[in-house]
């Protein structure tokens, strides 16, 4: 989009934004504020169960596979430059605290898994 070109309009949708959208309208006569307040409170409970969820169930347990691939990376292949995961899971932000905790930051270009089909998928790991 050119710098000169203004939006019209935006899309918030954020937490925020939708909290905000169940305020009475301006134009809206006898809101019924506490019913809309139960429906913020609905969906503020429902982000942060999910992000809780995903936090302990999924992301923390994921570092116990970066870690073990990590220390079984020269096994697998002898330059040391490729990471093979067993399964998939979040690994790049663990793979980059493993890194700089070992003082080889950027070392890895290429992460390896399968995928929930048994296939086998590369992705080349970023800068950061």
């Amino acid at each position: 989009m050119s710098k000169d070109v203004k939006p019209v309009y935006r899309i918030g949708t954020g937490l925020s934004a939708r909290v905000s959208r169940l305020n009475a309208a301006w134009c809206e006569e006898n809101p019924d504020q506490s019913a809309n307040f139960k429906k913020a409170m609905s969906i503020c409970e429902e982000e942060l169960l999910s992000n809780l969820y995903t936090n302990l169930k999924v992301f923390r347990p994921a570092y116990s596979l970066v870690k073990k691939a990590f220390e079984e990376k020269d096994s697998f292949h002898p330059c040391g430059e490729f990471i093979f995961f067993e399964k998939s899971c979040p690994w790049k932000s663990h793979l980059f605290k493993i890194e700089e905790e070992n003082s080889m930051e950027g070392h890895f270009k290429f992460a390896i898994f399968q995928d929930e089909r048994g296939m086998y998928r590369v992705q080349a790991v970023p800068q950061e």
